[in-house]
């Protein structure tokens, strides 16, 4: 696996200042504070992906490579899954086969380079998959849905239509009254808290003010969106085989009868119901369908599987590999930038999530934010700090990682969510903001107008004197752009 080489950005960067305030709590053997901390962790996203990393911590130490590291575990949990899948449905070779499929299906392993909550997901609704058909004990899946309601709210969507499917297999309602139970009592440690915040939160991602898109819902835009969960999701080795492979089983052996055809149902609705799902909304991302992309794999791997039986075994093995190399070609491809299978010529077009390692945009800003830093331990208490830009690169969620990585005594903000200038102006008063950091000559692509509209009339109220606050210091970044550094000079009355 080979991680970006830049510094965290958005919802990745969340994630991990979480993830290293509750590990230094932990840590420190402040029980309690643990709890209580990830009982109201990030406030609308749920936070199970913060305590992935906690072993890997243990073992290396804290940072944001061994962050970034601890997806393998949740990738190596999928795959156990996959396989447990694959060998429970008895094709020769299904397990390993699911395996090799799930693991090469392009936004799986583009994902699980990220430090994002969708390759635990995925793992989180193979482990639900796996106990449902194999009918595992009542308790454990309670616990296993109570942990993928802690992993996201959406849960549901993914594992919904196979649980009601499969919900009665060999199972009595006492059992089910255990596992919701159970399901449940897992769940409200945190959404006992957060569940209004949650919600809110995701049907405004869906639907509504936090959606990129405004326009009205279209059925091109929905198709758009399907169709590149299946060009660039899936990818299309895997595309083309289900096609060909589903078509001709098909034909050979019709749809399968009773228990096979509800395992065959449940296996492709985990792979389908929530990429249609996500289409209705006005901004849907490629990323929340890669936990049905790894369903897609398991589904394919177990029609190659099938496929695999009418060959003489003395072929099975050359007639498998020769199938199998398109999907690693593409592997390389994305990963190396490689160009392996024509047409064309030259370095392939990246998929979403995917391509060569990423570099750049370290630019000093960790100097920068601990030079703030500093003399913000001059004095007793948390400093606040706000940044007149929104940059991917340089944004308050990326500054608060590395101040809880550090240590600083320092908690950064940026005003983008609020709508005027005006109450951006309030909230910096409002808020106590002690420092103001600004940035000129960044890109101007590179900025998202949206969330640096209100930046010239912030640096205007403090050279106008609206804001109390004077220029302290200034740096010039390796990028070409200039820094500057505002201090306050004195506090509200």
């Amino acid at each position: 696996m080979l991680s970006s080489r830049v510094p965290p950005t958005w919802d990745d960067a969340a994630y991990l200042t979480s993830s290293f305030i509750l590990w230094d709590r932990l840590a420190a053997f402040d029980l309690l504070g643990f709890l209580d901390g990830f009982s109201q962790a990030m406030g609308f996203k749920a936070p199970l992906i913060a305590l992935l990393p906690f072993p890997v911590f243990l073992a290396a130490g804290k940072g944001f490579a061994q962050a970034s590291g601890s997806q393998l575990l949740a990738l190596a949990a999928l795959s156990f899954f996959a396989w447990r899948i694959g060998d429970r449905l008895r094709p020769p070779y299904g397990g390993p086969l699911a395996v090799w499929m799930v693991n090469l299906t392009p936004i799986v392993y583009g994902l699980s380079r990220h430090f994002y909550v969708e390759t635990l997901l995925a793992a989180l609704c193979a482990a639900v998959l796996c106990f449902l058909l194999e009918g595992g004990r009542p308790k454990t899946l309670g616990a296993l849905l109570g942990l993928g309601m802690l992993c996201k709210l959406t849960f549901p969507v993914y594992v919904g239509v196979p649980v009601l499917l499969l919900a009665l297999r060999r199972r009595s309602w006492r059992d089910w009254a255990w596992t919701l139970g159970i399901a449940a009592a897992v769940a409200s440690v945190w959404y006992a808290r957060n569940a209004g915040s949650a919600i809110l939160f995701a049907r405004s991602a869906g639907y509504g003010a936090t959606a990129a898109s405004q326009s009205p819902w279209r059925l091109a835009s929905a198709w758009d969106y399907v169709s590149l969960v299946v060009r660039q999701g899936w990818g299309w080795p895997h595309t083309c085989m289900i096609v060909a492979f589903g078509a001709l089983l098909w034909r050979r052996t019709g749809m399968p009868k009773g228990e096979p055809a509800r395992d065959a149902i449940a296996l492709a609705a985990w792979a389908l119901v929530p990429t249609l799902f996500f289409s209705t909304g006005l901004a849907p991302e490629l990323r929340w369908s890669g936990p049905a992309t790894a369903g897609a794999g398991v589904c394919l791997a177990l029609l190659l599987a099938r496929m695999l039986e009418d060959v003489p075994e003395r072929l099975r093995v050359w007639a498998g590999a020769a199938v199998l190399v398109l999907p690693a070609a593409v592997y390389v491809e994305q990963t190396f930038g490689v160009r392996t299978i024509p047409p064309g010529s030259g370095a392939p077009t990246p998929y979403v999530w995917n391509g060569p390692p990423r570099k750049g945009g370290f630019w000093g800003q960790d100097k920068l934010w601990a030079f703030v830093a500093k003399d913000a331990a001059s004095t007793p208490g948390v400093k606040h700090v706000v940044l007149a830009v929104s940059h991917k690169f340089f944004n308050s969620a990326t500054a608060d990682a590395y101040a809880v990585l550090h240590g600083w005594p320092a908690r950064f903000r940026n005003y983008s969510r609020y709508p005027t200038a005006q109450a951006a102006l309030r909230f910096i008063e409002g808020y106590g903001a002690d420092y103001i950091i600004s940035v000129e000559g960044l890109p101007e692509a590179e900025l998202d107008p949206r969330l640096n509209r209100d930046n010239p009339a912030v640096l205007a109220a403090i050279r106008d004197g609206a804001l109390p606050f004077r220029q302290w210091a200034e740096a010039d970044l390796p990028n070409g752009a200039k820094a500057r550094v505002f201090k306050r000079v004195r506090r509200r009355v």
